[in-house]
């Protein structure tokens, strides 16, 4: 069979997320399916960008076929994000027929975060004659922030997402959903009741034969680590995106209610310097610090993060109390976590939480810096066994459910039901 995967945002292990087009690329090919991801050249998620001399240049990217399309850069989620979002779908609708001739593909996927990429999609499988598939990351137009348009702009954006929505209910042969409760967002539609029984929950995951030795940086990173434990520091952990959605305001104020833990944030992102400046203000690092507590260091590759993970005594991961959690949560390094093995402080409210369900750590409401101190203090005071033993839990229950190899098998499943 032949696949076809739209992600605008599509990446790989040497170019950085998103992760899951490329997995489940990869697993489909060993199947002995043909399978080709278009991507845009330029996305703020990835640390490297492919290069792209034309529009839907040919690129093999760690063994999975690429097209990539020319996209201009942007900063922030303004005016020139919606330019690079509108070069990508241009370019793949006026495209669309070449596309479905030269791949020919048996199955076309459109799973960029936004879901406008429906409407080329829906081109390239009904000329090539493939079934359509639509797949949700966010639930739009629940989940639209756009701070830095106003009110008139982001109604218009809106309400082309509300088409888009309502079209691929429609049009779309099977629909996918990385949140546990879409069903609730949808049930709530006038075009919901044709979306239902398309609609298949196949989550985020992992990939765990990806073991490499840890780089000269993450090692370096590890030896800071095991310094900090010397000192009987318990240390907690926060690696990702540095975005204002994963409550790490809270998190870098919990440091100060606590007296031997030590908090380091690892990653990168448009919210990092504003974070660091807060720890300074509240003489958590920096030169007015009497006592270090928060720690910030630079994002590391994809094979480092399992070996830094494992580094530290637990984890942190949290959201902002909003709504649209209530439809479930699909955060990739939630999985890299548990992966790791080591215990997990969740402060997310989400309708099917995964800590909870394999009780690999301590789930604590959204937000709150004393609740994540009060974790903290709990899990300090547990014996390393104890500790190992709810960080074990965590790994078991993605290696039984998130693999991508699982996950490849139960999309194309879904799909034929």
């Amino acid at each position: 069979m032949n696949i076809l995967i739209i992600d605008q945002y599509a990446g790989s292990p040497s170019l950085g997320m998103e992760f899951r087009p490329y997995y489940l690329a990869r697993h489909w090919q060993r199947m002995g399916h043909i399978v080709t991801v278009i991507t845009g050249g330029y996305s703020h998620l990835r640390r490297v960008n492919p290069a792209a001399p034309k529009n839907f240049a040919p690129r093999r990217i760690d063994g999975v076929d690429f097209l990539i399309v020319k996209t201009p850069p942007y900063n922030g989620n303004g005016f020139d994000r919606a330019v690079n979002i509108l070069t990508f779908l241009t370019a793949v609708t006026l495209n669309s027929a070449k596309l479905a001739k030269t791949r020919r593909p048996d199955l076309v996927i459109a799973s960029s975060t936004y879901p406008m990429d429906i409407f080329p999609a829906s081109l390239i499988a009904k000329k090539s004659g493939g079934r359509l598939v639509w797949e949700i990351h966010d639930i739009y137009p629940d989940s639209l922030s756009l701070n830095s348009f106003g009110r008139l702009q982001e109604k218009l954006i809106g309400g082309i997402m509300e088409r888009a929505v309502a079209y691929a209910c429609k049009k779309a042969d099977g629909i996918v959903s990385i949140l546990s409760h879409a069903a609730e967002f949808f049930k709530t539609r006038p075009y919901g009741e044709a979306a239902i029984p398309k609609l298949r929950y196949i989550p985020n995951g992992i990939e765990e034969e990806e073991q490499r030795e840890p780089s000269e940086y993450c090692k370096a990173l590890i030896e800071e680590v095991k310094e900090l434990k010397r000192q009987k520091r318990f240390t907690v952990m926060y690696l990702g995106g540095f975005a204002a959605a994963n409550a790490l305001d809270e998190f870098v104020w919990a440091a100060e209610m606590t007296e031997t833990a030590a908090f380091l944030l690892v990653g990168n992102g448009w919210d990092r310097a504003r974070l660091k400046k807060l720890a300074e203000k509240e003489k958590l690092c920096g030169a007015g610090a009497e006592r270090q507590k928060v720690y910030f260091f630079d994002g590391v590759d994809k094979w480092d993060v399992p070996h830094l993970l494992a580094a530290a005594d637990c984890l942190y991961i949290g959201a902002k109390e909003e709504p649209i959690y209530r439809y479930g949560v699909g955060m990739n390094k939630l999985y890299d976590y548990m992966l790791a093995a080591r215990p997990i402080i969740c402060g997310i409210n989400a309708p099917f939480n995964v800590v909870k369900e394999s009780g690999c750590g301590v789930v604590i409401p959204p937000q709150n810096s004393a609740e994540i101190a009060k974790a903290v203090g709990l899990l300090s005071k547990l014996p390393e066994h104890f500790l190992a033993q709810m960080g074990r839990k965590g790994r078991e229950y993605v290696l039984k459910n998130n693999t991508y190899q699982i996950l490849a098998q139960k999309f194309l499943a879904g799909m034929e039901q």
